[in-house]
């Protein structure tokens, strides 16, 4: 049976599982697998944009921001700076050549801080769950192989299975390798990154 939602993603973890006594748990391994995929795959089909005005010296996240793309305001790209550089910028009343942002407890910060400025934040979202039986989202649709590998991998840490968590974990861990790859060569093309100085 192909795996086309969350209702047949469980029966086939459940078939390769073959325990019973799991089948209560089978959604929680959807969910892990979920999460794990949200934090470590960075792909063109996680990209959002929202926008949003600064009205404040620290604005929220989106609650599915899993990391920063691009962050634009008045035409201007905004560079990033850790949380310590942009609090020394701050108490140095060091104005930056071009506005800085940092991101620190799911809010972001613009420095010199533009009140009542429109932003333009480009992210990479979280996967969105597989929330009812019918219901799938791009990966799964993408490929439903990691997704069952990813679930399967869950399942197999809860169980202590050392053999075969790694064989599940080495199939996902060469998908999020490839996927993230490709990403990175759609991004910035085949030319080498240049390091900027300072």
């Amino acid at each position: 049976m192909p795996i086309t939602n969350r209702a047949t993603l469980r029966t086939a973890v459940a078939s390769f599982l073959h325990r019973d006594d799991l089948a209560s748990s089978i959604d929680t391994f959807i969910e892990l697998a979920t999460a794990r995929f949200s934090d470590e795959l960075r792909t063109p089909e996680m990209e959002t944009v929202a926008t949003t005005t600064i009205t404040g010296e620290w604005t929220a996240l989106p609650l599915d921001f899993r990391a920063v793309r691009l962050l634009e305001s008045d035409g201007s790209v905004l560079e990033y700076r850790t949380p310590w550089q942009l609090q020394r910028l701050v108490q140095n009343k060091t104005r930056p050549h071009v506005p800085v942002f940092t991101v620190q407890d799911m809010m972001f910060r613009v420095y010199p801080f533009p009140t009542g400025s429109v932003v333009e934040l480009t992210y990479y979202a979280a996967i969105p769950a597989l929330s009812a039986d019918s219901s799938a989202n791009w990966l799964l649709t993408k490929r439903p192989d990691v997704y069952l590998y990813g679930a399967l991998a869950q399942a197999r840490i809860f169980l202590h299975d050392d053999e075969r968590v790694s064989a599940a974990q080495a199939f996902v861990d060469k998908y999020i390798a490839e996927a993230n790859r490709a990403a990175r060569h759609i991004a910035h093309g085949s030319a080498p990154l240049a390091v900027r100085a300072g």
